[in-house]
């Protein structure tokens, strides 16, 4: 008995181990595809987002949400070449204008 219950908590295993290398592959494969994607745009000289736009909420509390739907707040201290400087509660966060999806703020 002991046997077979080893036997499916090893599959249990097995099966869990494979689902996580199979997330991490599709990660890997979206990265690249991304990556792809932002090397053409940048060849054909098209602007992914301009500086000059983001520069307009230097100083503000923002929301940056990137193309892989990560959300960062915080307040927007520089913009320079293809960067944003982003102040968070504890942290600094520098992120590159190509993955910037949107940038949201509230009007006062």
């Amino acid at each position: 008995m002991s046997v077979a219950v080893n036997a499916g908590a090893n599959a249990a295993i097995i099966a869990a181990s494979v689902a996580a290398a199979n997330a991490r592959r599709r990660r890997l494969r979206i990265a690249r595809q991304r990556r792809r994607i932002i090397a053409k745009r940048r060849e054909n000289g098209e602007l992914i987002m301009s500086n000059e736009l983001i520069g307009s909420f230097i100083g503000k509390e923002v929301q940056v949400v990137t193309a892989e739907g990560e959300n960062f707040r915080g307040k927007l201290v520089a913009v320079e070449d293809n960067w944003i400087k982003l102040e968070e509660k504890k942290t600094t966060r520098i992120i590159n204008t190509d993955i910037v999806s949107s940038i949201v703020t509230k009007n006062n």
